[in-house]
């Protein structure tokens, strides 16, 4: 059940700042399929306003493109993980599969500062059991309910690169 239970808390929270009200559109990469060193700059770049502050921001992507992004050749201190220097020109990325893939048209990167993130929990879990749901078979029905809510706080803190349709 903890396992569901995080599985649809990412789900949601990550809707949250993809949705229309949650992350500011920064500029579309230029390829459908790919990213480059410069776009991922420039998504750095768009946060201003005091929000980039270190510790505070980071990436938000799938895995696979994680991955992909550091395996780019290029200048290798921009994307070797030290201890003072994590992921991409040192800051973290955070990995969430349900971020779309590099693909046509979504938005496959976030940048933002995640103290402006919100997340509102009514603590525990509450587990019932139906012994009558499933008696034909000899099986126990069992229903889990959990109390979340996540919102994004400014959207400016948040940007979002959506893939070119190119």
């Amino acid at each position: 059940m903890g396992r569901a239970e995080a599985g649809t808390e990412n789900a949601i929270a990550t809707a949250n700042v993809l949705d229309g009200s949650g992350a500011t559109s920064a500029t579309a990469a230029g390829s459908s399929t790919t990213l480059t060193t410069a776009e991922l700059a420039r998504l750095i770049g768009s946060l201003t306003n005091g929000y980039n502050v270190q510790g505070e921001v980071g990436f938000l992507m799938k895995n696979a493109t994680k991955w992909y992004l550091k395996g780019v050749t290029g200048n290798n201190f921009n994307f070797i993980a030290t201890p003072t220097s994590p992921d991409f020109f040192g800051y973290p990325a955070y990995v969430s599969d349900d971020m779309p893939a590099m693909t046509s048209g979504l938005e496959s990167t976030v940048f933002g500062n995640f103290t402006y993130f919100a997340v509102v929990e009514k603590p525990g879990m509450m587990v019932q059991r139906n012994p009558y749901l499933y008696m034909a078979t000899g099986l126990v029905g069992i229903f889990a309910n959990i109390y979340r809510a996540f919102d994004v706080l400014q959207s400016e803190a948040f940007y979002v690169m959506a893939q070119g349709t190119a």
